[in-house]
């Protein structure tokens, strides 16, 4: 849920927030909402229960992602492939983790709550600030609580603190991450022949092939639900349009909130750098300031700043000419801002040192702090009152537009007793439908376990708008008759049959090259491992047997699709070992050692995870709800 709010809601509205925001967690430290006895419990950790409704809010998030995923897979298959079983081990290591945390006084602080509260999207308006009003409405829209928000919040604090101390206990030697290196970007050089299945003799399918490879097949020919949705997109915008926004309007608007759109005081600089490290030692010190003095005296020799700044600046210290642009003071490291705000235009500073190195500066010009005029403003406060006023609808809106749908009233109708429109899509499977509404897959889920002419008694929400949404029709998921894909099934079956005449017949021609391949037209290439081999499409089956095979020998054939000749067989004869360039190895260390940290920070968890299990008092009540076997 916080990585939904973090990076797919947007805020909706704009409101106007003066001096500090405080940030009121209301429900803090309240005890569990839910009932606690062991008929509404699934299972417990070290005493902690995980109640029904825990689960089945887990389980019904799984359950839609594992369907976005693979759309032909069934319920039953989920529940048969121990869907259940995983979900309660996620809940239960979120618990250890929280349990951990506590156990080592690894709390959040009502500080690191504010932080991580404000720097959620979701919560912020159009200026990008955080808004009380908007946290509590997409927290309403979402059905919910404050309390549970923030309780899961500050476990997610807490869990990521423990992920932190393992990472920082993860250290890899340099060397293991260079062979891993070689290993990843290794090359081989091959020698090929192609036989395409076009070219290849295989036998017609008879009947009875077509209808066993029906009977086989079943699951893969099968036609996943649809559904057709009709629906209304709300948003602030939609209820208030920006063109009913009167010049009056904006102008009382403007001059009701003079500190809006205000700069700061501003100078246009360029500077000279010469790098030095904060904790230099004194000889670094003497020979920085050297070639500073050095710089100096071709300034004063009447070189331009500019073209001095070109000859001394390395690639990263500002653009051409040592140029920084409009720079405001906050912006910049407190001894440079000191040093360039104090400076007259065309002047140019003493020596300046920061946490860079050492710098001269050149102010070229200077703004005074100020308001914008109206004239440059108008159309973004025209669209920020249309917003306001918009976002102050919202409610009214939702609300009888749900009521509309909930009560059958059409659509159109009650839309446009708020200017709106309704739209419908056509029969879709899931993914289709999610994207036809612009909202992600999980979302649309729902619609997909309602009847016809049932409403989604929740709004969705796709960014900044909102859509009320009811189920039009239905298309029950199906495998289609024999006779509707008999012909498609016979195309199948006499590719596959020509593909495997193709690799029979290499297989034979594998053992005449391995005793002579003189005269045989073979094709020369160089492959990454997992990349593609020039002239066929990226395939794991011949990397892998590239890969797998000793220099000087043939690999077994695999099929393989060539760019100009289709499917076919491909043998290839592994010619040389292409080790990586060292230069590219300088480039990439330091990733390849993140990489490798990462991977064994990854191994301290699982080792650390598996020990808290172990020692854990975990008691499973009801384990016919997590094998969903009760309904």
């Amino acid at each position: 849920m916080l990585d939904y709010f973090r990076s797919n809601a947007q805020s909706f509205g704009v409101k106007c927030i003066f001096g500090l925001i405080i940030l009121v967690f209301i429900g803090w430290g309240v005890g569990s909402f839910t009932d606690h006895r062991s008929g509404n419990v699934v299972a417990t950790v070290n005493g902690e229960p995980i109640t029904i409704n825990d689960f089945e809010r887990a389980y019904q998030q799984a359950e839609s992602e594992a369907i976005t995923r693979n759309p032909a897979m069934t319920r039953e298959q989920l529940v048969a492939s121990g869907l259940g079983e995983s979900v309660l081990r996620d809940l239960i290591q979120q618990i250890l983790l929280q349990q951990t945390a506590t156990r080592l006084g690894l709390g959040a602080t009502p500080l690191e709550m504010r932080r991580e509260v404000e720097g959620i999207p979701a919560f912020q308006n159009a200026q990008g600030r955080f808004d009380p009003a908007i946290y509590e409405q997409v927290l309403n829209n979402q059905r919910m609580g404050m309390a549970e928000f923030e309780r899961s919040l500050a476990n997610q604090i807490r869990r990521d603190k423990i992920l932190s101390i393992l990472q920082d206990a993860a250290w890899t030697d340099p060397a293991a991450a260079k062979r891993h290196y070689d290993y990843l970007r290794q090359k081989r050089q091959v020698s090929c022949l192609f036989l395409p299945a076009s070219a290849a003799t295989a036998a017609e399918p008879s009947e009875e092939d077509i209808k066993a490879a029906y009977e086989a097949r079943r699951q893969s020919l099968a036609i996943p639900r649809k559904a057709a949705v009709e629906f209304v997109r709300v948003s602030p915008e939609k209820l208030v349009p920006a063109a009913d926004i009167s010049d009056d309007d904006i102008r009382r608007w403007y001059d009701e909130h003079p500190r809006s759109f205000v700069t700061p005081e501003q100078v246009k600089a360029a500077h000279i750098l010469v790098p030095l490290t904060p904790d230099a030692d004194e000889a670094a010190v003497k020979k920085a300031e050297a070639s500073m003095a050095a710089i100096r005296k071709e300034l004063d020799s009447g070189k331009s700043f500019a073209a001095v700044a070109d000859a001394h600046n390395g690639p990263q210290a500002a653009g051409r000419g040592g140029e920084l642009g409009w720079v405001e003071r906050d912006k910049l490291v407190k001894p440079f801002a000191d040093a360039a705000f104090a400076l007259e235009p065309g002047k140019i500073s003493d020596v300046v040192r920061s946490q860079f190195g050492l710098h001269l500066i050149k102010v070229e010009d200077r703004k005074a702090a100020g308001r914008a005029p109206l004239d440059s403003v108008k159309d973004e406060i025209r669209a920020d009152i249309a917003r306001e006023r918009g976002a102050a609808r919202l409610s009214e809106a939702l609300d009888g537009l749900l009521e509309a749908a909930i009560l059958g009233t059409p659509l159109d109708k009650a839309a446009a007793n708020f200017n709106l429109k309704a739209e419908k899509t056509g029969l879709l499977p899931q993914a289709a439908l999610a994207e036809a509404l612009g909202v992600d897959a999980a979302a649309a889920a729902p619609l997909m376990k309602l009847a016809a002419n049932m409403p989604l008694d929740t709004p969705l929400t796709a960014g900044e708008t909102y859509l009320v949404c009811r189920v039009a029709g239905v298309e029950e998921a199906h495998t289609p008759e024999l006779t509707a894909v008999r012909d498609e099934l016979a195309k199948t079956l006499r590719k596959e049959a020509a593909l495997q005449a193709a690799l029979e017949k290499a297989a034979t021609q594998r053992k005449e090259l391995e005793k002579n391949a003189q005269g045989a037209s073979l094709t020369k290439g160089t492959m990454d491992r997992g990349g593609a081999l020039p002239g066929y499409a990226t395939s794991a089956a011949v990397s892998d047997a590239v890969f797998g095979t000793e220099v000087g020998q043939w690999i077994t054939p695999v099929a393989a699709d060539s760019t100009t000749q289709g499917q076919g067989a491909l043998l290839c004869r592994v010619d040389a070992t292409e080790q990586p360039d060292a230069a590219e190895w300088n480039s990439m260390q330091n990733i390849m050692q993140q990489i490798a940290t990462g991977q064994r920070a990854q191994a301290i968890f699982s080792i650390f995870m598996r020990d808290l299990f172990k020692n854990a008092d975990i008691k499973v009540l009801n384990p016919d709800i997590v094998t969903r076997k009760a309904g």
